[in-house]
């Protein structure tokens, strides 16, 4: 989806600097819909005092979170706010911070490792939506005949603080336990941690249903001419692919509270 202007942006940056920006749901990669009903979601843009602030390099992981949410009011717990929105918005913020339509960024080329000057508006952002309903159920029948029912939504700000706090937020089955809402992180932790190859593969499809969030911006190096993409946000994907067996295991994916058949 190619991101429209779901406010006249440039205008409100250019009415006042710190002006609170209203966004829709749709305008949201979620497209809201890992937050309750009515939910409502503004931002303001950065001052020159948390650009100075973030620019420290002592800035710890959890600190550059709170930096990005201070300037999002929301009217459910901020702690719902998936990553990839959060992300999202906080691209918004440093874009909107600018007060122009047109930005450059430097990237390196990952072939000849050469810096790159790149220029783009907001016209170039394109993100992927979360399309499915959620839950997001995975019914998984082992072999020993043991069977399982797993919901999953996406990592939220809360799942992430938690990540950070117990030092996981690297652990990919860490982050996918983090995402089942129907049992106990350290639960789904042990039984994910169990899984074989083949009954792993289905997390790539998972992390498909739940990614969303900003592409990574295509150019061509001004140097070597090969093409590559620079990535504007973070904590894009659920987990890592897997890769396992042929034969899958015997399992299903589901898309919200449904009955079986």
């Amino acid at each position: 989806m190619s991101f429209q202007p779901i406010v006249d942006q440039k205008q409100q940056i250019q009415s006042q600097a710190l002006s609170s920006i209203n966004l829709t749901l749709e305008g949201l990669p979620s497209k809201g819909r890992a937050y309750p009903d009515g939910a409502e979601v503004s931002y303001t843009p950065y001052t020159f005092g948390e650009i100075k602030k973030i620019s420290q390099s002592n800035v710890s992981e959890r600190e550059y979170l709170e930096f990005v949410v201070s300037g999002i009011k929301t009217n459910f717990d901020q702690l719902l706010i998936t990553i990839s929105d959060l992300m999202y918005i906080g691209l918004l913020r440093k874009i909107s911070s600018l007060g122009k339509s047109k930005f450059s960024l430097k990237s390196n080329c990952v072939s000849c490792k050469k810096e790159n000057s790149i220029d783009f508006t907001l016209a170039n952002l394109d993100f992927d939506d979360l399309e499915v309903e959620l839950p997001l159920i995975f019914d998984l029948e082992r072999d020993s005949g043991q069977t399982y029912e797993f919901h999953f939504s996406p990592v939220t700000l809360g799942d992430f603080y938690h990540l950070i706090e117990t030092d996981l937020s690297s652990d990919i089955i860490a982050v996918l336990a983090s995402c089942c809402r129907n049992m106990d992180f350290q639960d789904s932790y042990d039984i994910f941690s169990s899984f074989t190859l083949a009954e792993a593969e289905y997390m790539n499809e998972v992390d498909k249903y739940l990614y969303h969030g900003v592409k990574p911006l295509p150019t061509t190096c001004a140097f070597c001419k090969k093409e590559f993409k620079i990535n504007l946000e973070v904590g894009q994907t659920l987990v890592l692919p897997f890769r396992g067996d042929k034969e899958p295991p015997k399992g299903r994916i589901r898309f919200g509270i449904q009955a079986r058949n």
